[in-house]
């Protein structure tokens, strides 16, 4: 297992720092371990999960909602069938928009 430190994490999920912090007070992602001088450290799992997070924000869902997919257990697959499931909402409604 890699462990990445905020800024690494933040960085290769696309978001700030901040947005790491507060997805993690908001209990979107777990909280991490802690070496001896306090850091942070990630996994790569908390990568992937960020930018689920990022993709489902674009497609309209809140973040409450967004933590209720992340809490399926397996949520690897959660995360590949929400985000399916969320593309074709967004397709729908665009053609809705687009025809009234």
């Amino acid at each position: 297992m890699t462990n990445l430190t905020i800024g690494k994490l933040a960085s290769q999920a696309g978001v700030s720092i901040d947005m790491v912090r507060f997805y993690e007070r908001r209990g979107l992602i777990a909280e991490p371990e802690r070496t001896a001088s306090n850091y942070r450290l990630y996994s790569e799992a908390e990568v992937a999960r960020l930018k689920f997070i990022k993709k489902a924000k674009v497609l309209g869902f809140s973040l409450n909602e967004i933590k209720e997919l992340l809490g399926v257990r397996r949520w690897g697959q959660a995360c590949a069938i929400a985000l399916y499931v969320a593309k074709q909402l967004h397709n729908v409604v665009g053609m809705q928009r687009t025809t009234q």
